[in-house]
C-alpha cells in the first residue's frame, strides 16, 4: 500500500451488504463497495438537486467512486447553499433507500478534511420509499426545516413559539424551507455555559416529540460544513401517534461536565452510581441543578482525555450505556449543536422497553491506533483478521493494556489511517470499518451508535485529533421485561387539528425489522383516496431547486 495507500480495496465477497459514504471538505462524495445501480442513484440525486452540477467523477481505489462537484457545496456557510446541500443529500438518502440501502450510522473518520461519513446496509429493496425532512441550523440564532408538511407547519411554529421562551425574531417561508430567526444565540460557543445552552436542548427535544407525533422519527444526523449537524428525519406510519414518546437528553462540555436535561431523579441517581463505580478517585466534584437541567462536574477531563483516561472515559459511556438500557432508555440519535466549541456530542434517548444487551466499543485513538474496549477475546481475533485483509500497511504493535477496568486491547497501525488528508489510506481504513460491521453483525453485534465523547487536543481545539467511537451491542438475547402502560392521548393529525382521521397523509412503508415501537391502542386507518405524490406531501418541487 506505501505512504500512499494506493493498492486497490480489497475485494468484497459476493452478497457483501455494507457501503459507505463521506462528503468531505468543499466539494467531494465519495463512496465504497457500492454497485453500478446505487452510483447512478447517488449520481442522479445530485443531478436533480444540485444546480452547479457535477464537475468529474473518477473511481478510487478500484471499487470507490468519487463526484466532484461544482461550487463548494459542503464549505460555504451560505444558507440557500447550505440548503440546498441538505436537500441533495435528502434526494441521496431517498434514490439509495428506495434500491434498499438502509443507513446504519454515521461519524465522522477524518479530523480535517471529512465531513460525515455515512453507513449503509443493503437489503431487499423498499416497495414504498418514504419522505425525508431535516431540520437544519445555520449561524448561531436560526432554525431551518426543509421539506417540512404544510400540515406541520403551525404545530412546529406552535412548539419553538411554547419552548424558546427569549422569543422568535423573524418567520420566513420560501421554496419548501420554514426559517426561524431566533431572539438569542442557542447555537453559539459562547452559550456553551449558560441558560441558552439547556434551553436550546430542550427546544430540541419538544420539536423531537411533535415530529413523532405526526410519524415522523429521527433518521441520521450529517455534518455538511464545519459548525453543526443537520438532522435527517423519514416519515414512518407504524408509529404510534396516540402514544406521548418520553425523551432525555445527555450533554458533555468544558471537558469535565455531564449534563442530564428533562431526566427523572432515578436516572440522575443511575449516573451518579456509575460514575461514582467506574470513574478514577475523586469522580465527583461537584454537582448541582443547572438552568433546568442536572451538572456533574466530573474529576480530571474525561472529554479531553489521553493515554488510560481517554480508554477509561469510553468505558465510563459504555456502562452509561448498558445502564440507560436495563432501565429502558435506548440512545435514539447522537449530534453536534456547535462542532467548533467545547462541547462533545448531544446524545437523545427515548424510554421503550427494559433490555440487558452486552456491549464493546471500537474507539480509533490518535492517528494510527484502535482501543477495543470491553471486545470479546474471539472478537478480538475476528478484528486482526479483517483488519489485515484491508490494511496491508500492517500492525506495528499490540497489547493488552494492564488497567484496573474492564478488557482494553490496543492495537498500533502502520499509516495514519485517521488523518483525513488528501491521500487514499482514510479510503482503506473506511473499508475496513465496512467489513467489521458486516462481518460483526452475522454473529449479532449490531452498530449502535457513533459518536465523539472524548477527543484529545494538540493543536487546534476545533480539529480534535480523536475520531468517532463505534459502540456495537448484541440485541439477540431476550428483552427483560416490558414497558410500563404508555401515556395516550389525541394523535396530532385527529380531527382537532382539521385533518380527517380516516385518510393517512403518506402512502404505507415497510414495517421496520427490530422495531420497538407498534400500533397497539390505535384504530385501524381507512384509506379512501390514493396517497399525495411525494412534492404534494412535503411541499417541495425539485424542479424549483434548479431555478
Amino acid at each position: 500500500m506505501g505512504a500512499d495507500a494506493s493498492f486497490p480495496l480489497t475485494a468484497v465477497k459476493p452478497g457483501f451488504s455494507m457501503m459507505s459514504m463521506t462528503f468531505r471538505d468543499g466539494d467531494r462524495i465519495t463512496v465504497l463497495h457500492l454497485d453500478s445501480a446505487g452510483i447512478s442513484a447517488v449520481g442522479q440525486a445530485i443531478k436533480d438537486t444540485w444546480k452547479p452540477g457535477i464537475h468529474a467523477e473518477q473511481s478510487r481505489c478500484g471499487t470507490g467512486w468519487s463526484f466532484k462537484l461544482n461550487g463548494c457545496p459542503f464549505t460555504s456557510s451560505n444558507i440557500k447553499t447550505s440548503q440546498q446541500s441538505r436537500q441533495m443529500v435528502m434526494q441521496i438518502l431517498q434514490n439509495l433507500h428506495g434500491i434498499g440501502y438502509q443507513i446504519v450510522a454515521s461519524g465522522t473518520l477524518g479530523s480535517q478534511k471529512d465531513r460525515s461519513t455515512l453507513f449503509f446496509k443493503k437489503s431487499p429493496s423498499n416497495v414504498v420509499t418514504p419522505p425525508f425532512l431535516c431540520v437544519g441550523f445555520s449561524d448561531s440564532d436560526k432554525i431551518q426545516f426543509t421539506n417540512l408538511p404544510k400540515q406541520l407547519m403551525n404545530p412546529i411554529k406552535d412548539t419553538i413559539k411554547t419552548s424558546w421562551t427569549m422569543g422568535i425574531q423573524r418567520v420566513d417561508e420560501e421554496n419548501g424551507v420554514l426559517q426561524f430567526k431566533l431572539a438569542g444565540t442557542p447555537w453559539s460557543w459562547t452559550a456553551n455555559n449558560n441558560q441558552e445552552s439547556i434551553m436550546s436542548k430542550m427546544l430540541l427535544q419538544a420539536i423531537f416529540t411533535t415530529l413523532h407525533r405526526y410519524q415522523w422519527v429521527y433518521h441520521v444526523n450529517v455534518n455538511l460544513n464545519r459548525d453543526q449537524d443537520c438532522l435527517i428525519f423519514r416519515h414512518d406510519p407504524e408509529v404510534n401517534s396516540y402514544e406521548i414518546p418520553q425523551f432525555c437528553m445527555m450533554s458533555f462540555g468544558q471537558g469535565d461536565r455531564l449534563r442530564l436535561i428533562n431526566a427523572s431523579d432515578d436516572v440522575i441517581s443511575m449516573i451518579r452510581k456509575i460514575v461514582e463505580a467506574n470513574w478514577s478517585p475523586g469522580r465527583i466534584q461537584d454537582e448541582r441543578e443547572f438552568h433546568g437541567s442536572y451538572e456533574f462536574k466530573i474529576s480530571g477531563h474525561p472529554w479531553n482525555s489521553v493515554r488510560e483516561e481517554s480508554a477509561r472515559a469510553r468505558y465510563l459511556m459504555l456502562k452509561i450505556f448498558q445502564e440507560m438500557l436495563q432501565h429502558g432508555w435506548h440512545n435514539v440519535a447522537g449530534f453536534y449543536l456547535n462542532r467548533v466549541s467545547s462541547d462533545r456530542v448531544v446524545l437523545l434517548f427515548q424510554k421503550r422497553q427494559t433490555v440487558n444487551y452486552p456491549m464493546f466499543c471500537i474507539a480509533p485513538h490518535d492517528e494510527d491506533k484502535f482501543w477495543l474496549i470491553n471486545m470479546p477475546t474471539e472478537l478480538v481475533s475476528l478484528f486482526k483478521h479483517i483488519l489485515l485483509s484491508r490494511w496491508s500497511n500492517g500492525i506495528q504493535s499490540e497489547n493488552e493494556l494492564p488497567l484496573h477496568f474492564g478488557t482494553v486491547y490496543k492495537l498500533k497501525l502502520s499509516g495514519t489511517p485517521w488523518s483525513g488528508g488528501e491521500r487514499n489510506s482514510p479510503i482503506h481504513a473506511r473499508s475496513f470499518l465496512c467489513g467489521i460491521i458486516e462481518e460483526f453483525f452475522k454473529l449479532g453485534w449490531q452498530l449502535m451508535l457513533c459518536a465523539d465523547v472524548t477527543s484529545r487536543i494538540v493543536v487546534d481545539p476545533d480539529y480534535p485529533l480523536d475520531v468517532y467511537s463505534f459502540w456495537f451491542v448484541n440485541n439477540t438475547t431476550s428483552a427483560k421485561s416490558q414497558p410500563s402502560a404508555p401515556v395516550y392521548e389525541f394523535p396530532a393529525h385527529s380531527q382537532q387539528y382539521g385533518v380527517r382521521m380516516v385518510t393517512s397523509p403518506y402512502p404505507l412503508s415497510c414495517h421496520i425489522q427490530g422495531s420497538d415501537i407498534g400500533m397497539a391502542g390505535a384504530p385501524p386507518l381507512v384509506f379512501n383516496e390514493p396517497p399525495p405524490t411525494y412534492s404534494q406531501a412535503t411541499g417541495w418541487n425539485l424542479n424549483d431547486a434548479k431555478e
